[in-house]
């Protein structure tokens, strides 16, 4: 719901649907101090996230840093960690739609 809010309000680069698919690759002490923690992934699972495809990432952009803030009053995850997961899953999915509107993402654990 939040994340559908910024990408109304044009804070988001991608579609929402990228942003989910990094926010659930987080772990349960990643995500426990979320302002409504969801379902997580054990630490072994994130470690093969993050070694998908994906272009070097030096700083997290303004949209993963309006996502952590939008979700996190304290101790956030670190914003470079979700920018890396965001970029592995932006790099390793395909459109399901002419107009963009749809993307596939498909994880194999």
């Amino acid at each position: 719901q939040e994340l559908v809010k910024l990408k109304q309000a044009e804070q988001l680069e991608f579609l929402p649907i990228f942003y989910w698919a990094a926010l659930s690759s987080l772990t349960p002490q990643q995500v426990a101090s979320a302002c409504v923690p969801w379902r997580a992934v054990p630490k072994e699972t994130q470690v093969q996230a993050l070694q998908l495809h994906m272009e070097d990432t030096s700083a997290p952009s303004d949209s993963v840093l309006r996502t952590v803030e939008a979700l996190w009053d304290k101790d956030p995850p670190e914003a470079l960690l979700l920018e890396r997961l965001l970029q592995a899953w932006i790099y390793n999915s395909f459109d399901l739609s002419e107009d963009g509107k749809q993307a596939g993402v498909i994880f194999f654990a």
